[in-house]
C-alpha cells in the first residue's frame, strides 16, 4: 500500500479496476482484451449474469417452483445432453398415441361398460353371485 493511501475492504481497490496477479491494477478495458467478455465478478462459464434475460439477479436459492423453472439451464442441457433432447422428441412422438388411448378409455360406451363391471364386482363382494 502506498503511503497516504487509506486501507479499503473493497476487493476492487478502485472503481473499474481489478488487481492482477502481477500486482498492478488492470482497468476494465484491459481485462476485456485479455480474458474476453466473460471474466470478472458476476460472470459464469455460460455468460455474465447481467446478460441473462429477465429483471435483476437470479436468486442464489430459488424459493418457488417458477423460479426454479426460470433458472433451469434449458439451452445448456439441449446442447450438451442427448437424453434431454431425445426425451423431448419422445414425448412429442408419444403424445398422439397417449391422447388416442385416453379418448378410447374415456368414451361414453367404455365408461358405461366399466360401471356395469364394477356393479357386478360389488354384488359378488356382497355374496350375490349371478351365474
Amino acid at each position: 500500500m502506498a503511503p497516504g493511501q487509506a486501507a479499503t475492504l473493497d476487493p476492487m481497490c478502485a472503481p473499474g479496476t481489478l488487481p492482477s496477479r502481477g500486482g498492478s491494477a488492470m482497468n476494465a478495458q484491459a481485462l476485456h482484451e485479455r480474458y474476453g467478455p466473460n471474466f470478472g465478478p458476476g460472470s459464469t462459464e455460460y455468460g455474465r449474469m447481467v446478460d441473462r434475460p429477465g429483471p435483476g439477479r437470479p436468486l442464489v436459492v430459488p424459493y418457488t417452483r417458477t423460479a426454479e423453472i426460470l433458472q433451469f439451464p434449458f439451452r445448456l442441457h439441449w446442447e450438451r445432453n442427448w437424453v434431454f433432447r431425445y426425451m423431448f422428441f419422445g414425448w412429442l412422438a408419444g403424445f398422439p398415441i397417449i391422447y388416442k388411448i385416453h379418448q378410447m378409455a374415456n368414451s361414453p360406451e367404455n365408461v358405461q361398460k366399466w360401471k356395469e363391471i364394477r356393479k357386478k364386482w360389488v354384488e359378488e363382494a356382497k355374496g350375490n353371485v349371478h351365474h
